[in-house]
């Protein structure tokens, strides 16, 4: 594991992250001002399974790049946050002869002088705050052969054009996933859809076709208050009608997630899902907005999934934090919630109003 943060800089040649088969590395590069440089190449999983995480406005930059190199391999990278920008100086390579997934959310940036895609791999952007992958300066070339999924939670507003994706040539035979929205193929432009709002416990109907963003609220007697965005895959055709109905946890249910929690961390929204109909098909992503208010840090936020039985933590590599949403991608349904731990001049105005002037100490969640 390799931490950049708080403004430090890693200097070096040639990077890897899970270079021998059966390895596992991590790297994190965090914080305004922190920046890891390479001056080579950087190849996350190369033959082991490499992670890459650069978040809140931190950089990373390198001659060529790739993610999941040899067969086998397995390669992970997030840019998340404005200000997060991964800079490579040739092409970039998702899934070389290995199995590569980049997310790009909150307002980062990847650049590349091309950028490919293997059949076993998969780009993702948020198209919140602008997030962007910019190819040759918009002169490169695209080649999609996997999957290229184009997101907007619940924070976009309604109708609103991105272009998440700046190249000239867009090349392959891979799909395009367009979830919380529709996709232009020839002006290459993703509009926002419109929201259609629920309660909770009540059956939604959605024609995929027409609208693809559900908010859905707790507002009935004994509320928790919370609220929850749901976006979904457009789909054209015969078969587009999809029904969610979203239900919030609590009892004993919630308590249990409770007893897990470290001091300090609070729920800030537990929900239960079932998903029907011909617009649906198992596996489909479905990107979820908790609405958790303001005052967190995207490196303090833990998502959790109920199977039933068991809370266990779980890992959302493209879970992303606009200052109100935490939002992350699923492809299957039981329950899920996010804790969240306030910033320590949150946290300390929160005890002070309540409680005036205290001693306190706040035990934060280990990285994972």
């Amino acid at each position: 594991m390799l931490h950049v943060t708080n403004g430090g800089t890693m200097n070096n040649g040639h990077g890897v992250i899970g270079y021998d088969p059966g390895s596992l590395g991590n790297v994190t590069v965090d914080g305004s001002d922190s920046n890891w440089i390479n001056s080579g190449y950087l190849s996350v999983g190369v033959s082991g399974k490499g992670t890459l995480s650069v978040t809140d406005g931190a950089v990373v930059s390198n001659s060529w790049g790739s993610i999941g190199f040899y067969s086998g391999s397995i390669g992970v990278v997030a840019v998340d946050g404005i200000g997060s920008t991964w800079t490579n100086s040739s092409n970039l390579s998702v899934g070389d002869s290995g199995s590569g997934i980049l997310n790009i959310n909150g307002g980062g940036a990847v650049s590349a002088t091309s950028v490919s895609i293997n059949s076993q791999s998969l780009l993702a952007i948020d198209v919140g705050n602008s997030s962007l992958l910019n190819v040759g300066n918009g002169s490169g070339t695209l080649t999609n052969n996997g999957v290229v999924r184009v997101i907007a939670g619940a924070g976009p507003i309604a109708d609103a054009t991105y272009s998440p994706i700046s190249a000239k040539t867009w090349d392959g035979s891979g799909v395009y996933q367009i979830v919380g929205g529709t996709w232009d193929g020839t002006e290459h432009e993703f509009t926002v859809s419109g929201v259609q709002s629920g309660t909770s416990g009540t059956m939604e109907t959605l024609d995929l076709a027409s609208m693809q963003r559900l908010l859905i609220a707790d507002s009935g007697v004994g509320n928790t208050g919370w609220s929850l965005g749901a976006s979904f895959l457009h789909k054209t055709g015969d078969h587009t009608d999809l029904d969610f109905t979203a239900t919030v946890i609590t009892g004993g249910t919630l308590d249990g997630l409770v007893a897990l929690l470290d001091s300090g961390e609070s729920v800030k929204g537990a929900w239960d899902f079932i998903v029907a109909g011909d617009g649906y098909t198992s596996g489909d992503p479905v990107y979820l907005s908790f609405d958790i208010s303001a005052g967190y840090s995207r490196n303090d936020l833990q998502v959790w999934h109920f199977d039933g039985t068991d809370w266990t933590e779980f890992d959302a590599m493209d879970l992303t934090y606009d200052g109100t949403y935490a939002s992350f991608t699923v492809t299957g349904f039981s329950g899920y919630a996010v804790s969240a731990v306030p910033e320590p001049g949150t946290l300390a105005l929160l005890i002070a109003a309540a409680l005036g002037p205290l001693a306190w100490v706040r035990k934060k969640r280990q990285d994972r």
